[in-house]
């Protein structure tokens, strides 16, 4: 965005970049999802006891 090509601008930019981005940040979301529930399912009362989890009521 900063220095974009006097040819093709961002939209060249994009399309040059956006296909190696958006699967990276798909991959990345799922990696935190399983990460966040192992810890959830290995770690409650730490998780508890930070504050990260909330009791039930």
């Amino acid at each position: 965005m900063a220095y974009p090509s006097e040819a093709g601008g961002v939209g060249e930019f994009l399309g040059v970049f956006a296909p190696t981005q958006l699967p990276l940040a798909v991959i990345e979301g799922i990696l935190t999802v399983i990460i966040i529930m192992a810890m959830e399912s290995y770690a409650k009362p730490e998780l508890k006891a930070i504050g990260f989890l909330k009791e039930a009521k």
